[in-house]
């Protein structure tokens, strides 16, 4: 992961502490001079060592920062790096409306203004590794270790497109998540198995080892649970399919990325790897997929029953 140095005003420190603790929480080893410097050091030095070590400089934009000829000092030194080297090495963060510094006012910045949470996620997204080819960001050996991902991808996005078996675990930790999305007038679509299909749960239960009506119970309880949602609207922003083919994969798609999870031919329960997808090839591919079987006559569309849930 990267090394961060935050640059900011110290009038700001409520924020840029916070925002500290979330960028080392995400794996990045962060430099902030209350953190770093110790009683006795020379600041000027510690700074400018700082500023030489880091992989990004992170600007607070603020009323206060764009005040201080200090925090310009900071980030403009790495600013003739950034022209050496052809890349990015300044990240603008902006805190609040300011007079953004000429020399970044070209530049896209993480916007905290609205919410934290969606800065923080633009910020994420460009600290990350550059991806492949193919537009895996990242590999996980196990789908349910992916939180900080899944969090920022709900947060940051209009439309959910699942291609899910149910999704226990995984729909009952983002709900809340999901309902925020519908209630910003967004939309999901889920694709999941056909529990009227007997032939094809046989294929799953043999794998899982559950038997048929179980599985048929909690696929039941999933397009249930998705169309409740949408409380009275029925069917305005959550569709819900069944297929009758077999999934040999997982997929989570949104605005700004998506999740690829596969799926074991094991007849035992294992770990579900999983891939973080960024825009490329393998995402194009996925919503290609998706479209195309909510577009054809192969899943039949899940009649929303009357709600029984609040709305979102």
């Amino acid at each position: 992961m990267a090394k961060v140095f935050l640059s900011h005003s110290s009038k700001d420190k409520m924020f840029v502490g916070k925002l500290a603790s979330d960028l080392a929480t995400l794996g990045h080893t962060v430099w902030l001079d209350t953190w770093r410097i110790s009683v006795g050091a020379c600041i000027v030095q510690s700074v400018g060592e700082g500023v030489e070590d880091a992989d990004f400089i992170v600007v607070v934009l603020s009323p206060n920062s764009t005040a201080s000829q200090w925090v310009e000092r900071e980030w403009s030194a790495k600013y003739l790096d950034e022209i050496a080297r052809r890349r990015v090495l300044i990240l603008p963060a902006l805190l609040a409306p300011c007079t953004v510094p000429t020399l970044l006012r070209s530049k896209r910045y993480a916007d905290f203004r609205k919410s934290y949470s969606v800065g923080l996620a633009q910020l994420a997204e460009a600290l990350s590794p550059a991806p492949g080819l193919a537009g895996v960001r990242q590999f996980f050996s196990n789908i349910v270790n992916m939180d900080e991902v899944w969090k920022r991808l709900l947060n940051d996005t209009k439309e959910v497109d699942l291609l899910v078996m149910y999704a226990a675990t995984w729909r009952n930790t983002y709900l809340s998540l999901l309902r925020a999305v519908l209630r910003g007038g967004g939309r999901l679509r889920v694709i999941l198995p056909d529990p009227a299909s007997d032939r094809l749960l046989q294929l799953y239960c043999l794998r899982l080892g559950t038997p048929v009506k179980e599985l048929a119970k909690s696929i039941r309880a999933a397009a249930t649970e998705f169309q409740a949602l949408d409380g009275a609207r029925r069917g305005k922003h959550v569709e819900v399919y069944y297929l009758s083919l077999y999934m040999a994969h997982s997929c989570y798609l949104f605005d700004r990325g998506g999740v690829l999870g596969l799926y074991s031919y094991q007849r035992q329960r294992v770990a579900t790897p999983a891939f973080e997808l960024v825009e490329g090839p393998l995402l194009d591919y996925l919503r290609d997929d998706f479209k195309y079987l909510v577009t054809s006559k192969m899943p039949r569309f899940c009649i929303p029953q009357p709600a029984t849930r609040s709305r979102p």
